[in-house]
């Protein structure tokens, strides 16, 4: 149960949490300069599910305002940019879609000549050009027609395959593969780096001040300078099992996720000009899958908001101090795990559930507003577009405004 648990993070994490997104942090990145306070009055919140059905609901209510279903499973997340929600279906061939966000009308479709599962990450867009990877395979993509810009396989550099979402900052694309963390030129796909590190990175990269943080399977965290040289690494600690969770920076801190074999998640804040220990906090937990289950940390005005099996979690970002918790009802008997991601708006998170259900919650106090049963996901992260044209989303997604 022990390696089945890995395995299943390591194929699922591609999927997962949630910020306001800056062209200079697209990608992964969970960090937003957004000290707003205001309650959301407008806008979308933007739901995939693997029964085949994109919701797009009222961002104040949850009420539905249109659905799109191309009779395909929806993976993961999504993005928005100049109003085209890009999204993503794995069944039965993979396929990135373009719809108008105020109606859910198709732009284009791009179908690829490829099986289910071969998705492994969520659309990035990055001026004008959405990035995707595909069955270990980066395609750049126009935005406006669909049309394949240039295409790099990752399996020239140290043999490796694409294992995580891309995140693209300064004109560059990092991803994590099967043994390193690569640097591709966003503009025309050539490799300008890699940097080896000898075990899977599923992790999505996370790009601030220069510096490119992101963890290996095995519960190491690395930082890296963007042109590839070393700044530190940080051994797994004894605690931690392995590590598939994404990085989240804020203000030179660095917030992650590990997983302590057998049922124990530990989140840690650490300072990101020397990888020390700011604070942690590990939470035992267990669902009737047989293991832990986690998301990448979002942070919004000070607060660490983390997904922990069945209970969304707010911290304070400085101190480590729990300000509150809300629990995601699920059965007991419900065997699916979920790596849902919270996303984080002014004024309210939103969360899903192991049972199909989308929360709306007041991101002080952690009371519900609204929920929405979308029947039939169990591993997509919401994503937002406010009607002032700024768009959230969770950290795996990627977007710009």
């Amino acid at each position: 149960m022990k390696q089945n648990t890995a395995i299943l993070i390591m194929i699922l994490s591609a999927f997962i949490s949630c910020s306001k997104s800056k062209e200079t942090l697209p990608g992964s990145i969970s960090s937003s300069s957004a000290e707003e306070d205001a309650v959301v009055t407008g806008g979308m919140v933007f739901m995939p599910s693997t029964q085949g059905i994109l919701f797009a609901l009222d961002a104040a209510t949850g009420n539905t305002v249109w659905q799109y279903a191309p009779y395909s499973h929806f993976v993961g997340t999504g993005c928005v940019a100049n109003n085209i929600v890009y999204t993503f279906t794995d069944y039965p061939l993979a396929a990135v879609h373009a719809l108008d966000a105020s109606t859910g009308n198709v732009i284009w479709i791009d179908t690829f000549k490829t099986r289910t599962y071969s998705v492994s990450s969520a659309p990035v867009i990055f001026k004008k050009t959405v990035f995707i990877n595909i069955q270990s395979k980066i395609y750049a993509l126009d935005a406006q027609t669909g049309a394949i810009k240039w295409q790099q396989g990752l399996g020239g550099v140290a043999a490796a395959g694409v294992a995580s979402t891309p995140t693209v900052a300064g004109g560059t694309l990092y991803c994590g593969t099967t043994n390193s963390l690569a640097a591709l030129d966003a503009s025309n796909g050539n490799v300008k780096w890699s940097y080896p590190t000898g075990v899977v990175v599923t992790s999505s990269p996370c790009v601030a001040n220069g510096v490119v943080y992101f963890t290996g399977n095995n519960g190491n965290s690395y930082a890296v300078d963007t042109s590839g040289i070393l700044k530190w690494v940080l051994p797994q600690y004894n605690d931690s099992y392995y590590s598939s969770a994404s990085p989240t920076y804020y203000n030179g801190i660095i917030y992650g996720t590990t997983h302590s074999y057998p049922y124990s998640t530990i989140l840690r804040a650490l300072d990101a000009n020397t990888g020390a220990l700011i604070w942690k906090d590990s939470i035992s937990v267990y669902n009737s899958s047989g293991g832990a289950e986690y998301a990448d940390p979002s942070y919004f005005k000070g607060v660490i908001y983390e997904r922990i099996v069945d209970s969304l979690y707010a911290y304070d970002a400085l101190t480590g101090n729990k300000k509150w918790s809300f629990y995601l009802p699920a059965d007991p008997n419900n065997s699916q795990v979920s790596f849902s991601g919270p996303c984080t708006v002014p004024g309210v998170v939103y969360i899903t559930d192991r049972e199909n259900t989308l929360y709306a919650l007041n991101s002080k106090s952690g009371t519900l507003l609204w929920s929405f049963n979308y029947g039939g996901a169990y591993y997509p992260s919401p994503f937002v577009l406010l009607s002032n044209g700024k768009t959230y989303h969770a950290s795996i997604s990627g977007m710009t405004q």
